[in-house]
């Protein structure tokens, strides 16, 4: 057992992956190996191996392309179920040589690069919307990724990789090798329904993407050799921190507090109301869709820093937000997700949960967020302060006051004397007003402060 003033998790999302499909048989009796991409076995010797995988997501279009080249695989039938949108992968700008060599010797040029790649990635929060001028743009988008898909892929695959669905309502393949990948004859991808694994096969049936309207030939059952499945299915995204188990003050856990609100949700995705002293980085609603993750993490470890260090200076012992700001925080982000294309891109995506609570992405710019990381709003936490604490909060209390007087005097001496006419002799006397009411009103304040000290006042 360990024991911490402060818990942070960094488990990140993509982390469980998701079980073999539901409701499709087989998999017990299955005599080959089966493995998901997050749990990779690199103790299973792939070479010259008729390799099955199910899934097209980021994952499957990263390791797809290596199966036969890299791990020896004789055959690689790859089962889709929908076609995601791929953007050609971004090329390092200056090339493979040159860049490295700027980034290094020339002063300030990898942070402007890395403005101006973070400046265009923001950019791409235009498609995300639900208003005229954000279709425009998607459909424009749509036309350029389909253009390079029929440049990329052999013209017998068109058809299965043209999306029926807005680009963004799903997440997006930045891709540079799986397109080129689907030229070699020793990989097929179908969108042929999955309907059972055998021993050492698997059967597929009708194609389900785009749908026959008629049955024909390539709707006809049909037995695929297998010595391995690999998934590369997704993960338990809806199921924010499973398997582990955080329990706050209340005793209750935080799945069952998602359970009665309505799903996944933490304010600013780091806290929680009544589990003081645990942050999240990358919690529910801050992946954003278009920007990077890296970015989004560094706003939220900014952000804890800012909220922790009256605890790291021995100031306070705990801080909680308040649940009256995380219910309207949460409630503001589901409002407005109603209006983006991942509820009305016309596609069903990880990002969502069967109920229609989406607990993964945010609504909001990456600029907004991190302005929102940078500048806490203080008024939605509450502080346990210690003694020492307690004083300091105090005299900075007094402090404000004390220059809020300070410039009261000032501005109402100046204005009996008569701005334009203020010499020496009358800076002195407005200075002597303020010291005699500073002495004052002081007193009475210190007698306040020194109650609060003795009696705990929080």
């Amino acid at each position: 057992m360990v024991r911490a003033k402060v818990l942070i998790s960094c488990v990140g999302g993509l982390v469980e992956p998701n079980p073999w499909p539901q409701g499709i048989p087989g998999h017990e009796t299955f005599t080959g190996d089966i493995f998901h991409s997050a749990r990779w076995r690199y103790d299973i010797d792939l070479r010259d191996k008729n390799v099955v995988v199910i899934g097209s997501g980021c994952s499957a279009a990263q390791f797809v392309p290596e199966l036969p080249t890299v791990y020896g695989a004789k055959k690689v039938t790859q089962v889709m179920r929908t076609p995601p949108w791929v953007v050609p992968k971004q090329e390092q700008p200056f090339g493979d040589s040159w860049g490295p060599w700027l980034n290094t010797h020339i002063p300030g040029f990898a942070h402007t690069l890395r403005l101006l790649v973070a400046a265009k990635a923001e950019y791409d929060w235009r498609l995300f919307g639900d208003s005229a001028w954000s279709k425009a743009h998607r459909r424009k988008n749509e036309a350029g990724l389909l253009e390079h898909m029929r440049r990329t892929v052999p013209e017998k695959y068109w058809e299965v990789l043209t999306p029926n669905y807005d680009v963004a309502c799903k997440r997006r393949i930045f891709d540079a090798t799986w397109f080129p990948s689907l030229k070699d004859a020793r990989i097929d991808l179908t969108t042929k329904q999955l309907l059972k694994a055998n021993p050492r096969s698997v059967t597929l049936g009708a194609r389900t993407y785009p749908p026959s309207k008629t049955p024909g030939p390539d709707d006809a059952e049909k037995e695929i050799d297998a010595d391995v499945i690999i998934l590369g299915n997704g993960f338990q995204t809806t199921q924010w921190f499973h398997p582990l188990q955080v329990v706050g003050r209340n005793g209750h856990s935080l799945r069952d507090v998602f359970a009665q609100r309505g799903g996944p949700q933490m304010y600013m995705g780091p806290t929680m109301d009544a589990f003081p002293n645990f942050f999240t980085i990358f919690g529910p609603n801050t992946a954003t869709g278009h920007t990077s993750v890296v970015l989004a993490s560094e706003n939220m470890v900014n952000y804890t820093i800012k909220l922790l260090k009256p605890i790291l200076k021995g100031d306070a012992t705990a801080v909680e937000v308040t649940e009256s700001a995380e219910r309207a925080w949460s409630k503001d982000i589901q409002d407005q997700l109603q209006n983006t294309v991942w509820h009305r891109g016309g596609c069903k995506s990880w990002y969502v949960d069967d109920g229609g609570w989406n607990s993964t992405v945010y609504p909001y710019s990456q600029v907004w967020f991190g302005l929102k990381c940078m500048f806490p709003k203080w008024s939605d936490y509450t502080y346990r302060y210690t003694t020492k604490g307690l004083v300091k909060k105090y005299l900075r209390m007094f402090a404000k006051i004390a220059l809020l007087g300070i410039l009261v005097v000032v501005v109402r001496g100046a204005r009996r004397m008569g701005v334009h006419h203020l010499d020496a002799e009358g800076w002195k006397l407005i200075l002597r007003q303020v010291v005699g009411r500073l002495l004052f009103s002081g007193g009475d304040r210190l007698k306040v402060l020194a109650r609060g000290v003795v009696n705990g006042e929080r």
